[in-house]
């Protein structure tokens, strides 16, 4: 008698385990979703301009997504860009934004983001410790380095999707550099 009343509640707690496990496709895309991680020490920002610290980097590649990443094989692939063209002399890449990449209120990622990002991040006064990754960019070094109008910056939007990356040079590592962290939503004055 004792085997059968043992085995009813294994039963009944095996199926209500399986149940947890699979997922509703309507509360995996709820609008409303969070991301918790543990940490190992404090993280000094979350601004991609200015991290420095593995921390702060962890959490931003956890919450930023670049025009590519790293696949399992670690190699860049296209994240935030569907497409891209590259010229014949390699100086100039175009990249088509995803259309259904939103920021966390919901609002679209588009070209304009890119460029007020990456100008933020070389701008002298930002004094990113970053502003090396975008020194291949036609005056990124220039910018950074000695000042020159931010403006001047080799990346432009093209339409709300379309981004233009002009190079001081061709590169054949463009796509590892643009892997990561390097977009962030413009504050609104």
């Amino acid at each position: 008698m004792k085997k059968k009343y043992l085995a009813l509640p294994l039963l009944a707690t095996a199926v209500l385990l399986a149940a947890c496990g699979k997922t509703n496709q309507a509360t995996s895309q709820a609008k409303n979703e969070t991301l918790t991680t543990a940490v190992t020490a404090e993280m000094a920002t979350l601004d991609p301009s200015r991290y420095s610290d593995t921390t702060s980097l962890e959490a931003l590649q956890n919450a930023y997504e670049g025009l590519y990443r790293f696949d399992k094989n670690n190699k860049p692939v296209l994240a935030g860009a569907k497409k891209v063209t590259i010229s014949k002399d390699k100086l100039t890449y175009t990249f088509y934004l995803r259309k259904d990449a939103k920021w966390s209120n919901g609002d679209p990622v588009i070209a304009n983001d890119y460029v007020y990002a990456w100008r933020k991040t070389v701008d002298q006064k930002t004094a990113s410790p970053n502003s090396q990754r975008f020194e291949p960019i036609k005056n990124g070094k220039q910018i950074a380095k000695e000042g020159a109008d931010v403006n001047s910056l080799g990346v432009k939007a093209l339409g709300k999707y379309k981004l233009e990356v002009t190079l001081e040079s061709p590169i054949s590592y463009l796509p590892e550099l643009l892997a990561g962290p390097h977009l962030r939503l413009k504050t609104k004055k």
